[in-house]
């Protein structure tokens, strides 16, 4: 029985032991494991930064283009917005709407000044416009009310000064007509006078 109970406290032993070295090398597992996972995470997290930093040189390389562009007036670029990213989608977007929005007002205002200096007074600014453009539309469409009554008033005083014109043309006629029947009238009386004083000329010499 002390032989058996020996024994059998060496197989509990070794069995213990067995299970130490076994969760000991599960446990070496585990942390090789867990150590892996951290390099291929912080792997990741490598790549996903340089992924970013690529996006957001693109984006700026990109945006920088557009306000350049702007700058000089060129509202017709546009912000590449090929990314992954959402947050900086929403950024390329955004500025494209801004500067999509300000050639629109641009534009219309162009269209509008363009038919004004042709003569063109009935095409006004049109479009839905908010804000500085709003404010840009009212004075568009003010400032060609106000010529349209401008050139009215012209138009009305230009055929008023042609009446006027019409009638001292007609005065002066007259005066003259008038002149001219006058001057015929002294001639004939001038005639007359002659005539009378030849008369009376004679008459005396005759009396003498």
């Amino acid at each position: 029985a002390l032989e058996v109970f020996k024994t059998n406290g060496k197989d509990a032993i070794a069995a213990a032991e067995r299970e130490k070295a076994a969760e000991l090398a599960r446990k070496e597992q585990e942390e090789v494991a867990a150590q892996q996972r951290k390099e291929e995470e912080e792997a990741a997290r490598a790549r996903a930064d340089a992924e970013r930093h690529a996006m957001v040189s693109a984006l700026t390389a990109s945006l920088g283009g557009v306000v350049s562009a702007a700058t000089a007036g060129d509202f017709s670029k546009r912000v590449v917005a090929d990314f992954t990213d959402e947050k900086l989608v929403s950024l390329a977007d955004g500025v494209n709407a801004l500067v999509e929005g300000v050639e629109i007002g641009v534009r219309a205002t162009q269209r509008a000044l363009e038919k004004v200096a042709q003569g063109d007074l009935t095409q006004q600014m049109e479009g839905q416009f908010e804000g500085a453009f709003k404010e840009l539309q009212d004075n568009t469409n003010s400032m060609i009310d106000s010529l349209k009554d401008l050139v009215g008033e012209l138009a009305s005083s230009t055929d008023n000064l042609a009446h006027s014109s019409a009638e001292l043309r007609e005065t002066s006629d007259s005066l003259s007509k008038r002149a001219e029947q006058n001057a015929a009238s002294l001639e004939e009386a001038s005639a007359a006078l002659e005539e009378m004083s030849a008369s009376i000329k004679q008459v005396d010499g005759n009396i003498t």
